[in-house]
């Protein structure tokens, strides 16, 4: 049976004549979408209140930074000025900065005429609330204030009815009002809500837009949207100032912090040069006729710039580490620095170890001295610069331009929204038509994966059988159980392309995988392993998924000093190789469950394990664990002649196999071919089956 084949092209394409017709035929219901959205549009323009926009303009200048993380620029390609610019935006928008401004103007709070045709049409209103403060419970819950009057009013909040007097603090319980200024008729109600800090924050930042001018100038352009010219402006230099100060403080705290440091550091470094220094007097005493020879003199230079260049990283990482995590690029790339010097160090110490034993020892401290000494004098040169420095720190930032409103609102923009209202009903309407494939993202047929450049080796369609054979717990594979089912078939047509893969390749080992879990790949696996063994081949099925594997229940086997005992114990000369119910098909199975299933793979047993079996079998198939969950298929693919890809038909996507063929391509790995497995009975690949 032949399991790749041509399919149609129309299939893969809309039929536009077709659905043409269709929108045609439903031109009143996206005429009744396109005009419900234009009258929409119409009502939101007229009652939507007016946002107008304030902006300002800063300067961050990164010159004037005292800060070690400027001297890291050669070593870490991202901490660039854009960069740098981009982590102080996201500064002003955090909540240290905007929660002062929510505090310092009492944004959390909110009071609004109480009915919806007062906002529009009623008298002019005003209120000012200074300070209100409610119980954790009474947060975001509304409350009445009702204006009774000789600045008098009364507030309903959760049945409880207070009253009091403009401009003098109301107090009862936990419960705190001071309303400054009230402007109502007698009897007017307002609507007042304490609202919850957090959400408070992120509502105001959902207003501002910050962005840098041109990549690398440092200038930064501040806007805010609101219904209010004069709360936009107050707002913003707010934000503005606090952004100031807190980069201040940043900057003072971060060169104190230096300076503690070095004060508790330099003791100890004192402390250690000294006693280097004993030991290196006392050395020379003892064998005052020594002399470096240009070996050792070659070594004793490089091991001092090597150490010259840790204690660099050293005075580095004290500072990065005030401003990063130690997940952040910055700091990772000190860390690979270390690392490298490290390794350097670490070559250079065993050049030393083949001087002679005299020759050793002087170099070793004199290695030390020098070290010491010149971590004693950076630090103490440091300290000084620090120490003048820091009483005159000043911000980063530059203030070009203060907060200043745009006479005219910005939004809504009437026309626009008009035109765009019209558009988008006539797409809502039209919409349903096309949704469906347009969100359907999985593989639908083998076109999918030849679009890729990959051959389909089979297409393997979804058995009931197979499926029935499972719910009753069966430990046979479906080859034994039924082999004239149709999936059984497609399984003997892979068997042949699989088997001529191996003589063209000259290697015996043939690897199943999958790009992800549950997609049948031990269902295949085992199938195909049975096929092979009935074609008269001798097989060896060897489960390497040492975390999932379930081999041994597809064939009923006990799972006992399987492939990760014999890795794991040094002492077991073997791992069990089952003889299964089928003639010339040997399995060998996962053994017990590991979480250290690659290094296992990796190691010196395996290998030999491989080399013995494929030259005692005609094939050997491997069943490993998926790519994308773990490498151990990348792992044994750099044995293997043939290396097959499982997905399954609806489920995986065609993401999903070009992550895993770029996996592997990462390994030098190449994919001999893919199976599409499950293929549904409505594809035109199923089709095809029944059709042959």
């Amino acid at each position: 049976m032949n399991t790749t084949k041509n399919s149609s092209s129309a299939s893969d394409e809309i039929d536009l004549l077709a659905l043409f017709k269709v929108l045609k035929s439903s031109y009143l219901k996206i005429g009744f979408f396109t005009l419900f959205f234009i009258l929409l549009a119409a009502a939101y323009s007229f009652l939507a209140t007016p946002i107008y926009q304030a902006n300002a303009t800063l300067q961050y200048d990164k010159a004037s930074q005292v800060s070690l993380v400027d001297q890291m620029s050669e070593m870490m390609p991202l901490a660039s000025s854009g960069g740098q610019v981009d982590s102080e935006i996201e500064v002003i928008k955090s909540r240290m900065v905007l929660g002062k401004t929510v505090t310092n103007l009492n944004l959390d709070t909110q009071i609004a005429p109480a009915g919806f045709f007062d906002k529009l049409w009623g008298d002019k209103t005003d209120a000012v609330v200074a300070l209100y403060l409610v119980p954790e419970d009474f947060i975001g819950k509304p409350a009445t204030l009702t204006y009774l009057g000789d600045n008098k009013y009364s507030l309903n909040i959760e049945g409880q009815v207070l009253e009091g007097t403009v401009g003098i603090l109301l107090k009862q319980d936990d419960i705190s009002l001071l309303i400054s200024s009230l402007v109502a008729e007698v009897g007017q109600e307002f609507t007042l809500v304490k609202n919850a800090r957090y959400s408070t924050i992120e509502n105001l930042r959902n207003t501002l837009t910050i962005a840098e001018v041109g990549k690398g100038t440092g200038i930064i352009n501040m806007a805010i949207k609101g219904a209010d010219k004069t709360e936009n402006v107050q707002i913003l230099n707010s934000i503005i100032q606090n952004y100031v100060d807190q980069n201040t403080e940043r900057k003072k705290e971060v060169t104190n912090n230096t300076l503690l440091f070095l004060d508790e550091y330099l003791p100890k470094i004192k402390t250690k040069l000294d006693n280097y220094e004993n030991q290196l007097n006392t050395f020379r005493k003892k064998n005052e006729s020594i002399d470096l020879s240009l070996e050792a003199k070659a070594a004793l230079d490089s091991a001092l710039q090597v150490e010259e260049k840790l204690n660099e990283l050293t005075f580095k990482e004290v500072e990065i580490q005030q401003l990063y995590t130690r997940n952040h690029p910055a700091y990772q790339s000190l860390l690979d620095k270390r690392q490298q010097l490290l390794r350097e160090k670490e070559k250079i110490s065993k050049a030393i170890q083949k001087l002679p034993n005299t020759q050793q020892q002087i170099v070793r401290l004199t290695r030390d001295v020098e070290s010491e000494q010149a971590i004693y004098n950076q630090l103490v040169a440091k300290q000084q610069e620090l120490s003048v420095l820091n009483s005159g720190i000043t911000a980063d930032v530059r203030i070009i331009d203060s907060a200043e409103s745009q006479p005219n609102a910005v939004a809504p923009k009437k026309a626009l929204i008009l035109v765009l209202a019209a558009i988008l009903g006539f797409i809502v309407g039209c919409a349903y038509v096309i949704a469906r494939e347009f969100f359907n993202n999985k593989i639908k047929g083998t076109e999918d994966i030849d679009a890729l450049g990959i051959n389909v080796y089979a297409t393997i369609p979804f058995s009931t059988h197979e499926k029935k054979l499972i719910a009753e717990g069966n430990k046979h594979p479906l080859a034994l159980e039924n082999p004239a089912d149709t999936a059984v078939e497609a399984i003997r047509s892979l068997r042949t392309s699989v088997y001529f893969s191996v003589m063209n390749q000259g290697n015996n080992l043939v690897m199943v995988t999958s790009a992800s879990p549950g997609v049948g790949k031990s269902f295949v696996t085992s199938n195909m392993a049975v096929v092979l063994a009935n074609a008269g081949k001798k097989v060896l099925l060897i489960d390497t998924d040492l975390r999932k594997g379930r081999i041994h229940k597809a064939f009923g086997l006990s799972n006992k000093l399987g492939l990760s005992d014999y890795l794991s114990q040094s002492d077991t000369s073997q791992p069990n190789i089952h003889s299964s119910v089928i003639e010339n098909l040997d399995v060998i199975c996962r053994g017990k469950n590991v979480t250290h299933s690659s290094e296992l793979l990796m190691s010196e047993r395996f290998k030999r394990l491989l080399d013995t079996v494929k030259g005692q079998y005609d094939i050997v198939v491997i069943d490993t664990a998926p790519i994308l969950a773990i490498t151990d298929s990348a792992i044994i693919g750099k044995y293997v002649g043939t290396s097959l890809l499982i997905a399954y038909y609806g489920v995986n996507t065609v993401k999903d196999i070009e992550l895993s063929l770029k996996r592997f391509k990462q390994n030098d790995i190449e994919i001999t071919g893919v199976i599409l497995n499950g293929i549904d009975a409505k594809s035109d690949d199923y089709n095809y089956v029944y059709e042959y």
